[in-house]
């Protein structure tokens, strides 16, 4: 059952960093649609519910394979920060997460951009760590 587990774990991994890596090309290109989509969506449990679930799934898949990849020590980080940011979410509560993300809507495209860089660029550290 452990080898499927970990199967599993770095299947959602990969997939997960590829998924992240080509959403931040499209935020980089054409951030106006995405972050418009966000703030129109802000108000649905559903997203806020995904929100935490995709960063607990993702920190407990990144803590369960460290061991495997080329840089272990960075993905424990990467994990506990993943565990974190989950916990910070569904602390904060509904109005507090829907302001959240109303502000991240609001900022310039400029940030937008920078935002988009910075998410292709921790999908390749992800990535290369598990290639």
């Amino acid at each position: 059952m452990e080898a499927t587990i970990t199967t599993w774990a770095l299947e959602f991994i990969r997939w997960f960093a590829m998924f992240i890596g080509a959403f931040g090309v499209v935020i980089t290109i054409l951030p106006s649609p995405i972050f418009g989509f966000l703030g129109r969506f802000k108000h649905l449990f559903l997203f806020h519910f995904l929100a935490v679930a995709v960063r607990f799934l993702f920190g407990a898949a990144l803590l369960y394979t460290a061991s495997q990849t080329k840089l272990p020590e960075v993905v424990q980080i990467l994990g506990y920060i993943s565990i974190a940011a989950g916990i910070v979410l569904m602390l904060i509560g509904r109005n507090r997460f829907i302001r959240l993300i109303a502000w991240v809507a609001r900022l310039t495209p400029l940030v937008h951009v920078v935002v988009g860089l910075v998410t292709v660029a921790f999908a390749v550290l992800v990535l290369y760590a598990y290639h």
